[in-house]
């Protein structure tokens, strides 16, 4: 595929669009390429310059199809961030897997793990976590690493896992004496760490139908199961409930409401985290932040399609 790159270099059009990009021009149209060709400009693009890129699509699908192909052309994988559904009502069994899949493409393009990012316009200016609210909820776990064992129940609590008898999805957690099994969010596999005391003694991937282990591991990044926290919030989760009593007793404030808040202040006294806390999200980060904000100073935007980006 590298050789597929280099051919660009005999293309007039191609040298004037990178010099055009050397010389700091801001806006550069680009026209008369089919799908497959504008991935192969980006690939070309980013291995020639070597500056983080963002490829902005229509819709998702226009978007998986983008990275696939950049993918294939670059032979690196490309973080793709979709868009979700935000959780306002009690819905227990609420699906996170969209969620997961986002804030694994923020870690990884934040810390420059996959130096592309490809999205749907919608999913990039959707309301989330700050980068360092982020980083502030992700956990490293070590081998041979002394962690006590209710630090880290708290610890993966706070980050929006739920506690479950065996884990067999993502965001799950459970403790059965010095065994904790954890499926981070947005992984392949869950990971299950053995205490000895303190002391991770053995960390490792395993299956989580057969309970096999998969492989050895020497550490593991637990990224958030959620993009709202409300530990996260000035003064934690008793700060936020203290301000939803706040607004509940409000004059003006109507009954429904004021039920709705009280309730909701109640749970997260009672709990820390509840299914509908994306109805918070202003209170607990009050910085209006999207992915926008991730974007490192020397990144490329590529906008694919632009009139129908417009109409989107």
């Amino acid at each position: 595929m590298e050789e597929l790159l280099k051919q660009l270099a005999r293309l007039p059009e191609y040298n004037a669009l990178t010099q055009a990009i050397a010389a700091g021009k801001q806006v550069i149209s680009v026209y008369g390429m089919s799908p497959v060709h504008k991935a192969h400009f980006a690939a070309a693009l980013q291995a020639d310059t070597g500056r983080p890129l963002v490829i902005v699509s229509r819709d998702e699908g226009q978007a998986r199809r983008f990275a696939a192909d950049f993918s294939h052309f670059s032979g690196h994988e490309a973080a793709l961030l979709p868009s979700r559904e935000y959780v306002f009502h009690q819905i227990d069994n609420a699906s996170r897997d969209y969620e997961h899949q986002r804030l694994g493409a923020l870690d990884a393009f934040s810390r420059a793990k996959h130096p592309v990012l490809v999205a749907p316009c919608e999913a990039l200016m959707m309301r989330t976590l700050p980068l360092e609210a982020l980083q502030k909820a992700t956990m490293t776990l070590a081998l041979d690493e002394d962690v006590p064992l209710e630090q880290l129940e708290n610890t993966l609590v706070d980050a929006g896992y739920v506690r479950a008898l065996t884990v067999d999805g993502s965001g799950q957690f459970s403790v059965r004496g010095g065994i904790v099994d954890v499926f981070p969010a947005g992984a392949q596999a869950p990971v299950r760490a053995e205490f000895f005391g303190d002391t991770v003694d053995s960390l490792g991937e395993f299956d989580p139908q057969s309970q096999r282990r998969l492989r050895n591991i020497k550490q593991v990044r637990i990224l958030p199961a959620r993009e709202t926290l409300p530990r996260l919030a000035k003064g934690g989760a008793a700060g936020l409930a203290d301000a939803l009593q706040k607004l509940a007793d409000r004059p003006g404030t109507g009954l429904e409401l004021r039920k709705n808040l009280e309730q909701d202040a109640q749970r997260l006294l009672d709990e820390s985290l509840f299914p509908a806390c994306d109805r918070y999200m202003p209170l607990i980060y009050p910085k209006h932040c999207t992915a926008l904000d991730y974007l490192p100073d020397d990144c490329l935007i590529l906008l694919d399609d632009s009139p129908a980006l417009r109409e989107a």
